[in-house]
């Protein structure tokens, strides 16, 4: 990272614009505990990255996922919502189908953790998939919520 911030100084130096780095620029990722702390971060316009392991979470698969939480709805402060579409042919479900597999999460007041996964034929929006079981945890025991990245 000092690296990175040196060679920025330099560049706007020969540019004539004044910069400076701070030890802010070396921020290590801080494991958000509850919903509140979380909550707090999104209102106050931090990124944050979710980590996931869905087998903690009830799910039958061994899956592990990261995904930046760009897009957030906090509903009443009773529990925040976002999810994450993508369009894939490599679901070996269907193999060499295009699919959308979407997965939708919702983070409660008292720490639970939701997860919906369904996947959708991208030609006429029908849901082709949903899964049937509970994937739920806590916060810090199945998923795990960053800040500072």
């Amino acid at each position: 990272m000092k690296q990175k911030c040196l060679t920025l100084i330099l560049l706007l130096t020969v540019l004539a614009i004044p910069v400076s780095c701070s030890d802010d620029d070396n921020l290590e990722p801080v494991a958000l505990t509850d919903f509140n702390e979380v909550k707090n971060s999104i209102k106050s316009g931090e990124r944050l990255v979710v980590v996931t392991d869905l087998a903690k979470c009830g799910f039958p698969q061994n899956l592990t996922g990261r995904m930046v939480m760009n897009d957030v709805i906090i509903n009443n402060d009773e529990y925040l919502t976002f999810s994450l579409s993508h369009l894939t042919a490599n679901n070996p479900a269907y193999p060499g189908k295009a699919i959308i597999e979407n997965l939708h999460y919702r983070l409660f007041n008292d720490g639970t953790f939701e997860v919906t996964i369904k996947y959708i034929d991208p030609d006429t929006s029908e849901v082709i998939y949903e899964y049937e079981g509970d994937i739920i945890c806590q916060i810090n025991e199945g998923v795990k919520i960053f800040s500072n990245l």
